[in-house]
């Protein structure tokens, strides 16, 4: 009787120290909004400063810390680079700015990388490094490791064409980097291992976070221009004024580029009995165009916690391309036909764009992220060729009208669970397109099309950490809708349904200063409708291409490795496609002299790809190097049955190097090298350039000038050959990209730091 008494006090007592320990959630995020990991939270008595326990932020900044006297006890946040923040016992998100020192023009920053690996992220600090004068934000994604491309196209070494995102909203227009200064961007993550919240056909993502509203008016100038064998100009007005409660903004842009383009293709087909080769050469084509924008956007905060917000795009363009080109078709070595082509083609096109968005929390602990996008575009383009041939001449002039609409909208929640963040979210879209194929000669028929395409996608993703072990994992189904309709037609001629479950995995886990992690995930291409259709399109007298209705979707599996140790980052990678879509070709039936183009799928398609990157700041010379090598694993045989050797390596280097040269002057040199060598039917050809560039700041960092030279040695050439059974299709082509630039970016109104926040433990501060 006497111990269960006990029994019981004891259990009153427990019950309430228990009852007395406060939980609470938190997250620490930077200038951006993104979560800051590893950040020391550290639980402190008021009375004499000692410590009570502390804690450290996992991948996602979240924190979780227990208290049994809250109004007793104060937080301190530190990490390296960042400045210290004391605040009360309490959750919520929790802002740590970065350490910054201002010596006359100069601009300190406390020292932390600027190339940093999160879980299995690459993060890329802009705000704090060199990068942030740059320029745009396509000049900030040329500058990535392992990234190449540019004009709103980037590629990701080992995984493709990259998705892009700004503050969580998918980039749907490509001009929209250009218009993004370098300037607003506080950092880059990229994902190589995309989780289930994103789309099933995406398989690399660069995450462009932006900083964090300040308050004030501010405005900005930015004019540049471009001399090539032509000039071309650009000109951009930034406004924005921002309160505590109201962010409004408004943008202009206008830009003229004005290029030469030069390119050689050279088809070679063998019928066993015939064989063909056709010379195509298009040089000194001019492209001259006229861009303008007008972009307005408005948010307001209804609480704290809760804000919404709207935007508006107008864009309009006006694209010219004209040349000359010969062509000289040789049959068994004989000259059969020769034609000259003088082409012309204007295409105009306007689209509309508006956007709203929802972010907000209820609780303090569920989050709510929902965007929703519409896009409507008109275009209409106009295409003038005169032929002039060995036996005749002829002109031909065609009209092509299209009409594109897209509804999107996405809407994500999330909410903390056990030790970790768990998001649940759904994703719809949906796109018709229209088009008429108009011939006033009446060479070719007239023509209509129309497509519609409606996805449907729900997901599941869960992130968190136990001990050091951090790891992400995430589900998603997705149900893809296609149907294509020609010639007015009611009933579809192609219409497709796709359903599938994709599986994403990460596991993440920090050995010292050593950072590993692993990842898989389950991806998916689908065919495009120009691939499914019925008909038999026209090349050449001896080349045809037509549909294939048959083709399936392909299933891509994904694995990928990620080490990071102090200034060097490694990765590698390797897929395995099931029912690859690939070029083939046949003999055209009844007709031993012709070949078809096709597309049609491959049993299996896998590479592997190693990726090693060197980020150190050595004085004042800071370089970022890397280093990556990739290799297929592909047999493919000729129309004799032998095999095409498509299994050579090729590697990619890329030399980026900074210099700080005192007064305020910054000296970029960059070099990019690709080697020969095999991806997928194609033979790539070596290809590299250098740029170099130098910025200043004036008039204490209101007026930037940058002076920079792309591809001094002319040497960025795109050349590769294309095989299937039949054909070897040789192309060459050079956009014009040795240029000298000159920008002149004008601040008229520097922001003012917006945040009030005070420290309610400043006494205590004092005294550590």
């Amino acid at each position: 009787m006497r111990f269960t008494f006990l029994f019981a006090i004891g259990l009153i007592v427990c019950w309430h120290g228990i009852a007395q320990q406060k939980e609470l959630a938190g997250r620490v995020v930077d200038s951006a909004g993104q979560g800051i990991a590893y950040v020391n939270v550290i639980l402190i008595n008021r009375s004499d400063s000692s410590f009570v326990r502390g804690v450290v932020t996992d991948e996602n900044g979240a924190f979780l810390v227990q208290s049994d006297r809250p109004e007793e006890q104060f937080l301190k946040f530190s990490s390296v680079g960042y400045q210290e923040i004391f605040t009360e016992v309490k959750g919520g998100e929790v802002f740590l700015p970065t350490i910054t020192y201002n010596v006359e023009e100069v601009t300190v920053s406390g020292k932390r990388p600027v190339y940093r690996m999160k879980g299995t992220n690459f993060v890329t600090d802009v705000e704090n490094s060199l990068l942030s004068d740059i320029g745009s934000a396509n000049d900030v994604l040329r500058q990535l490791p392992g990234v190449t491309g540019g004009e709103g196209e980037f590629v990701v070494f080992g995984k493709g064409k990259a998705t892009i995102y700004i503050n969580d909203r998918l980039v749907r227009d490509a001009s929209e980097l250009e218009r993004l200064n370098s300037d607003d961007i506080a950092s880059v993550e990229l994902v190589n291992n995309p989780g289930a919240n994103y789309d099933a056909e995406v398989r690399a993502v660069l995450k462009i976070h932006t900083k964090r509203k300040i308050e004030g008016f501010a405005s900005r100038l930015r004019l540049r221009g471009v001399q090539n064998h032509y000039f071309s100009d650009l000109e951009q007005l930034n406004l924005s004024y921002t309160t505590d409660l109201v962010h409004w903004y408004a943008l202009l842009y206008n830009s003229g580029p004005h290029s030469r383009v030069d390119g050689r293709n050279r088809i070679v087909a063998n019928t066993r009995d015939t064989l063909y080769r056709l010379a195509m050469d298009m040089m000194d084509w001019k492209q001259h165009a006229r861009y303008y924008t007008l972009e307005s956007g408005l948010g307001v905060t209804l609480a704290q916690g809760h804000e919404v917000g709207v935007s508006y795009t107008y864009d309009y363009s006006r694209d010219i391309y004209e040349g000359q080109d010969v062509e000289n078709l040789m049959v068994n070595d004989v000259l059969e036909e020769k034609l000259l082509n003088y082409s012309y083609s204007q295409n105009k096109y306007e689209q509309q764009k508006v956007n709203l968005y929802y972010q907000g929390k209820i609780g303090g602990k569920l989050g709510i992220n929902w965007n929703a996008d519409y896009i409507h575009r008109n275009a209409r383009t106009l295409n003038n060729v005169n032929e002039s041939a060995l036996m005749d001449d002829r002109a031909v002039n065609a009209q092509n009208h299209s009409a594109y609409d897209l509804y999107a909208t996405k809407l994500v929640l999330a909410y903390p669970v056990w030790k970790g963040n768990l998001e649940v979210g759904l994703d719809f879209s949906s796109m018709d397109n229209e088009e008429t194929y108009l011939d006033k000669e009446n060479y070719f028929p007239d023509s209509w099309f129309k497509s519609k395409e409606k996805k449907t996608a729900g997901f599941l993703n869960y992130s968190g950490s136990t001990g050091k072990l951090g790891w992400n994992v995430g589900l998603r189904y997705e149900r893809f809708h296609a149907a294509y309709y020609e010639n007015r037609s009611v009933e579809p001629t192609v219409e497709r349904v796709y359903k599938e479950l994709y599986p994403t995995v990460s596991l993440m886990y920090p050995a010292g200063p050593v950072s590993l992690s692993l990842a898989y995930s389950k991806r998916t291409s689908r065919p495009s409708f120009y691939q499914l259709r019925n008909s038999v399109d026209y090349t050449s007298r001896f080349l045809y291409s037509h549909g294939n209705p048959y083709l399936r979707s392909s299933q891509i599996h994904d694995l990928s490795l990620n080490v990071g140790f102090r200034f060097l980052q490694f990765s590698m990678g390797y897929y395995y496609t099931k029912d690859w879509i690939r070029m083939s070709d046949e003999l055209l039936p009844g007709d031993p002299l012709s070949i078809v183009l096709f597309h049609r799928n491959e049993p299996k398609y896998q590479g592997i790809s190693a990726l090693l990157t060197f980020q150190h700041k050595i004085g004042f010379w800071s370089p970022t190097w890397t280093a990556g090598v990739y290799r297929d694993y592909l047999n493919l045989l000729d129309y004799n049955g032998s095999r095409i050797g498509l299994n050579d390596p090729y590697g990619q280097f890329s030399l980026n190097n900074s210099f700080s040269l005192g007064k305020g002057y910054l000296l970029n040199v960059d070099g990019f090298y690709t080697t020969a060598g095999t991806q997928g039917e194609s033979q790539m050809r070596p290809e590299g350039s250098v740029d170099i560039g130098v910025r200043k700041s004036f008039f204490k960092g209101a007026l930037d000038v940058s002076l920079q030279c792309w591809d001094v040695f002319r040497s960025s050439k795109n050349r590769m050959t294309i095989y299937s059974e039949h054909v070897e299709y040789y192309r060459w082509g050079y956009k014009d990209n040795r240029s000298v630039r000159l920008t002149l970016t004008y601040h008229f109104n520097k922001y003012r730091n917006r945040y009030k926040g005070v420290n309610s433990a400043e006494s205590e501060m004092r005294r550590m």
